[in-house]
C-alpha cells in the first residue's frame, strides 16, 4: 500500500493525457486556447508538452516532482533555427519587464484544485515559490547562441516577430509574445 503525505497533489499517470490549456497575450489582453497533450517521457521524472494548434513548433519538457506530486515547466532550449540562434522557452517576469532565458532555478509550477466541483485544473505560475517573484509567464524567444540577448534573424522559421515566437496568435498582432494566466483543464480521454 502506498503512503502520500497530506499535501501531496497528483500521482504520475493522473498528469497524462489530452488539456485544455488557455493562456493570457500581454496585450489585449486576449485569450488563447488549446487542447494540448501530456505525453510519457521518462516516468515519474518527466512529460513531454505539445501545443498542436497555438504553438506548433513547440515540444516543452514539464517535469514531475515525484515527491509532491506536482509539474515544473522551466527555461529550456527548443530548438536551434537555421541561423543558429536558440530558440527557448524563457520564463517572464512581467513586474520587472524581464526575461530568464537561462537561469534553471526558475520554473511555472502547477498547482492542482483538489478537483473542485468535479472539475480538474492546473495553474502554472511561479507566484513566489521559488526564487524568481513576479514570473507569472512565459515568452517564446529566440537568443544569440551562448548569450541571454533576444535574436532577430529567425525569418526562416514561420510566424516569428522580432525574434519572439508568436505561433497562431500572431493573427491578433505582433505584441502578444508575452503569455500569462497558463492555466490546463483536463479533457475526459
Amino acid at each position: 500500500m502506498q503512503f502520500f503525505p497530506a499535501d501531496y497533489e497528483l500521482q504520475y499517470e493522473e498528469f497524462i493525457g489530452r488539456w485544455h490549456m488557455t493562456c493570457t497575450g500581454y496585450s489585449g489582453p486576449t485569450t488563447y486556447t488549446d487542447t494540448v497533450e501530456i505525453a510519457f517521457k521518462k516516468k515519474n521524472a518527466s512529460y513531454t508538452l505539445t501545443f498542436p494548434v497555438l504553438f506548433p513548433l513547440v515540444s516543452l519538457e514539464v517535469t514531475f516532482n515525484a515527491l509532491k506530486g506536482t509539474i515544473t515547466i522551466a527555461n529550456q532550449l527548443i530548438l536551434v533555427t537555421p541561423e543558429g540562434n536558440h530558440f527557448r522557452n524563457a520564463l517572464y517576469n512581467s513586474t520587472a519587464n524581464n526575461s530568464y532565458p537561462a537561469a534553471g532555478s526558475y520554473g511555472l509550477k502547477g498547482v492542482w484544485n483538489h478537483d473542485q466541483d468535479g472539475i480538474r485544473k492546473i495553474t502554472l505560475d511561479n507566484a513566489g515559490r521559488a526564487s524568481a517573484v513576479g514570473i507569472y509567464g512565459f515568452l517564446l524567444r529566440t537568443y544569440a547562441p551562448n548569450s541571454t540577448t533576444a535574436a532577430t534573424g529567425s525569418t526562416t522559421l514561420p510566424d516569428f516577430s522580432s525574434g519572439n515566437y508568436l505561433g497562431t496568435t500572431s493573427t491578433y498582432g505582433t505584441t502578444n509574445y508575452r503569455f500569462y494566466n497558463f492555466i490546463l483543464t483536463k479533457l475526459d480521454d
